[in-house]
């Protein structure tokens, strides 16, 4: 399955985009780009914001980005605690899909 963060830091503007591997490291990552905007923010980086994001998923029969949802319980990953997220089983890496938002492979980024 492929994942990928969307986050716009000051709505209307484009999103900027980032693939992930699973959907706790999505919310980890939601997280610390909320954070990062709060911490500009309050340290007077910038007047104001008012940012959006979220997570979507790749629907392989459609060739489209859809938003992602809970199987069952149709929660999104803001409905989400970390516990549930860290109990999920990971699936096995798959190499093909590790890639960064210019195309390389991560691996070949470290």
């Amino acid at each position: 399955m492929k994942l990928k963060v969307w986050w716009i830091p000051q709505v209307p503007m484009k999103p900027f985009e980032y693939p992930v591997n699973t959907v706790l490291e999505a919310k980890i990552l939601l997280d610390a780009l909320g954070k990062y905007d709060a911490f500009q923010f309050e340290n007077n980086i910038k007047p104001d914001y008012c940012n959006a994001g979220g997570l979507q998923m790749f629907d392989e029969d459609a060739q489209e980005w859809y938003d992602w949802e809970s199987e069952g319980s149709g929660e999104n990953i803001n409905d989400l605690s970390y516990e549930y997220l860290a109990a999920i089983p990971l699936p096995p890496p798959n190499r093909n899909d590790l890639r960064d938002f210019r195309g390389r492979k991560r691996t070949d980024m470290f």
